[in-house]
């Protein structure tokens, strides 16, 4: 959906794929399983260039795409943060602008027995008390939105949260 290659250049997606369908037993001696849904069957469209950046248009289209494959999950481990990470200063774009497209797209695809899961971001630092809202599409209520955990199976320090500030939760 980005018009080159379906290489994945960062190995994050491959990674993800493997957590969703690893092997049902382990192939090595320490017994660890990866795989949640080790026979899942996976349809991958790559919607993210080399640079790790996707547009509206490309996201929209693999979604599309998706759900007229009649896959019952459509996994995005991507956000947009709506706060620069570099400078930790608010971007141009709000939560809002984005929120009603996906909202849209996420209730045609809830009509078409399809969920839309999306990563909430990695902006925060919350061990300085800098919690920042989920990144769209995740903001969008109608999408299932996934936080990280540390190696403690805690909560991430990283990890964003909710949909909005003045909502609270994790």
């Amino acid at each position: 959906f980005v018009g080159f290659s379906a290489q994945d250049d960062h190995g994050h997606g491959t990674h993800c794929a493997g957590l969703a369908c690893g092997p049902k037993a382990s192939r090595h001696d320490n017994g660890v399983r990866y795989g949640v849904a080790y026979d899942a069957e996976l349809y991958v469209g790559k919607v993210m260039n080399s640079a790790g950046v996707t547009v509206d248009d490309s996201l929209l289209n693999g979604i599309d795409w998706a759900i007229s494959e009649k896959c019952h999950v459509v996994s995005m481990s991507l956000t947009y943060d709506f706060i620069d990470l570099r400078s930790r200063t608010p971007r141009t774009v709000t939560p809002t602008e984005n929120q009603n497209l996906y909202d849209r797209v996420a209730n045609m695809a809830l009509n078409m027995k399809t969920l839309l899961v999306a990563a909430a971001g990695n902006a925060s630092l919350r061990s300085r008390g800098d919690l920042i809202p989920c990144g769209s599409p995740a903001n969008s209520p109608l999408i299932f939105a996934i936080g990280a955990i540390d190696s403690r199976f805690e909560l991430a320090d990283f990890s964003n949260f909710g949909r909005f500030r003045d909502i609270g939760g994790e």
